[in-house]
């Protein structure tokens, strides 16, 4: 007999739908963010380690408003793929 690392029948129908839910936003989030202009992606990843906007745009050699338009562009395209997929789920968008 085959052994499982977890019991599938302990878990509740709901709990099972939730992860299942969540591992499919999470890899359509992964697949927009690489959808992004590079800029953005690079942006993005750089400010995800708590790194300035200043020290962002020396590294990338670009300005700092070059810097907040990327950021506030990928916030905008990322959100609006979100949007999309809350409707598809029937949830409330906050």
């Amino acid at each position: 007999m085959k052994k499982h690392y977890f019991d599938l029948e302990s878990y509740d129908e709901s709990f099972i739908l939730d992860h299942i839910t969540l591992r499919e936003l999470t890899s359509r989030l992964y697949a927009d963010i690489h959808k992004l202009p590079p800029k953005c992606i690079s942006v993005l990843l750089l400010y995800s380690r708590n790194i300035s906007d200043k020290d962002i745009a020396a590294i990338l050699h670009c300005s700092l408003s070059t810097v907040r338009n990327a950021k506030s562009l990928a916030i905008y395209l990322l959100k609006k793929n979100r949007l999309i997929y809350y409707r598809l789920l029937g949830k409330e968008f906050s």
